[in-house]
């Protein structure tokens, strides 16, 4: 019987990192007897970074390539016999988020009601494998925290204002932090053999890293595999700093374009000078989400947990006073200084490029992409 092994997520544990690492060496894994596929468009194998459009397709949500379901499933089994593969490795945390968006559901019972009809699509195609859940779970105050700094990072990307606060930000989310319940109808709608559910705590996971802990996961004992996988990283977050001076951009509306020259010189202003703050709640919302929670990390950790306990960790001493006037002039400084520069005009360019190919010219764009994806394999496997 065929096998699929399921990465669900969870968002913010390293996800984009793992994702990153399988399509990096995906050849060196298929000698493993492992597939991390892409999908074929336009004549050309596509790689997939991820398989998050396949988790939306699932709700009925194209998102980039924009293949059907039906599609995507029909052309991994026809993969698994041409490569050889006895294991299916499927990769997206939009499976165990994404679809449904709870900003565009009424009500938690609409929410779970769309989110078990995402799970029924899912447990249709994956009727005839043998299916293996792999989830890492993030606190709930830690997830929350990284939240907020990521959709405010990104907001002006989305077709609808999201966050306004921290506290109204908590109260939307609560359906995707009743980890206790969506573990339940993985459970009882995918019925996999197994789920195995990890914190996502450095000191848990095998070479304190999301890379190494899956790929010991999937019984990967290849030498050279475990030695790319250490420091490993994609993404780095912004700082405190940043994201309060991102607060401030995203009240001034812009093109996406514009938005996403933004982000970028943000993300750039940061990789050179980093004040090292992460984002933090206040000490009462803190108190809340712990007291909320606790008893429900209890039985998570009993019914799900092999090693170690899930909980949120004490914070001793907490301060409200993560960042000063001094760091935020400071950020707002490098932030325009690379938003003023000349990179930033070729910047434009390329995303104006990018977007006109990938409407009008698919095809072509399908086949640059294909070409900058070997290019940085290559680069990386030098």
């Amino acid at each position: 019987m065929k096998r699929c092994i399921l990465h669900i997520g969870q968002s913010k544990t390293g996800s984009s990192a793992i994702q990153s690492f399988l399509n990096l060496n995906k050849k060196r894994i298929k000698k493993n007897g492992i597939l991390y596929p892409g999908v074929k468009l336009h004549g050309v194998t596509l790689d997939l970074y991820n398989h998050n459009s396949v988790a939306d397709s699932l709700s009925g949500l194209k998102s980039y390539p924009e293949v059907e379901a039906e599609e995507y499933f029909r052309q991994f089994s026809e993969l698994l016999i041409k490569d050889d593969c006895q294991t299916l490795v499927l990769s997206g945390e939009h499976f165990f988020g994404g679809e449904p968006r709870v900003w565009d559901v009424q009500s938690k019972e609409d929410h779970i009601t769309a989110y078990r009809k995402k799970l029924k699509a899912l447990h249709y195609f994956l009727k005839e494998y043998e299916v293996t859940i792999i989830i890492y779970l993030r606190d709930q105050l830690e997830w929350t925290e990284s939240a907020i700094s990521q959709i405010i990072r990104y907001e002006g990307l989305l077709d609808k204002k999201i966050y306004h606060d921290d506290w109204q930000f908590f109260e939307l989310m609560k359906p995707v932090l009743d980890y206790e319940n969506l573990l339940e109808q993985w459970l009882s709608i995918l019925e996999p053999k197994k789920l195995i559910c990890i914190p996502y705590k450095k000191d848990i996971l095998h070479g304190n890293n999301s890379v190494s802990d899956f790929l010991c996961q999937l019984g990967i004992n290849d030498d050279y595999l475990i030695s790319k996988a250490v420091g490993h990283k994609v993404h780095d977050s912004l700082s405190r700093e940043y994201i309060e001076l991102k607060k401030t951009l995203n009240k001034e509306a812009c093109s996406k374009t514009e938005e996403r020259v933004r982000i970028d010189c943000l993300n750039r202003a940061n990789s050179k000078i980093n004040m090292g703050e992460k984002y933090k709640i206040s000490y009462d919302l803190y108190q809340k989400i712990q007291k909320y929670y606790s008893s429900m990390n209890t039985r998570i950790t009993k019914k799900y947990i092999k090693k170690g306990v899930f909980s949120i960790n004490v914070r001793e001493n907490y301060s409200i006073d993560t960042y000063d006037i001094v760091h935020l002039s400071k950020a707002k400084k490098y932030f325009y200084k690379e938003y003023y520069s000349f990179s930033v005009k070729i910047k434009r360019l390329e995303i104006n490029i990018k977007t006109y190919l990938r409407t009008h010219l698919r095809p072509l764009h399908v086949i640059l992409y294909k070409m900058k994806t070997i290019v940085k394999t290559n680069l990386y496997h030098r």
